[in-house]
């Protein structure tokens, strides 16, 4: 150990580790059942709640847990959708934008829950919330042209069926 570097030992464990080891090696080999009690551990952004300046040291890592937990998000909505559960695939898309929340890929899982749900009101909802989002970051900044093409699609469809 370094003069004034802190390790915690190694009988400690933390919920990151818990999170891990429920995803393991390969999100994609993993079963979906596991990767929902991983995000089920999530109850908000990593290392969030504390001045930005405080744990500088974390950013590399705090970086890295959005990441995977928006991977595993996403892995989750997407085989919920496929799998018509769409409860699970709300939850799913709900967790990744709560950690990412500029992720697009998110949004549109939510989307796709949404319309899966034929829940039309669910979807402008969510389409409201994304544009207030990226309003925050700018008030000129658009969705992504899938995100668009998304919204599109999903608005003819829904015209369509009334």
């Amino acid at each position: 150990i370094t003069p004034g570097e802190y390790r915690l030992h190694e009988d400690i464990r933390s919920d990151w580790q818990d999170f891990l080891e429920l995803v393991g090696d390969e999100i994609s080999a993993t079963s979906t059942d596991r990767l929902l009690a991983a995000l089920d551990m999530v109850k908000g952004q990593p290392i969030s709640g504390v001045p930005d300046k405080r744990y500088v040291f974390a950013d590399r890592l705090r970086n890295e847990m959005i990441a995977l937990i928006g991977d595993v998000a996403h892995e989750a909505a997407t085989r919920s959708l496929s799998a018509g559960k769409v409860r699970q695939a709300r939850l799913a898309s709900a967790i990744g934008r709560m950690v990412d929340p500029v992720n697009e890929i998110y949004w549109r899982d939510g989307l796709r829950a949404e319309h899966q749900a034929g829940d039309l009101a669910g979807v402008e909802r969510l389409i409201t919330q994304l544009e207030q989002s990226l309003a925050a970051i700018d008030e000129d900044y658009e969705p992504e042209p899938e995100t668009q093409a998304l919204i599109a699609q999903l608005r003819r469809r829904h015209a369509i069926a009334s």
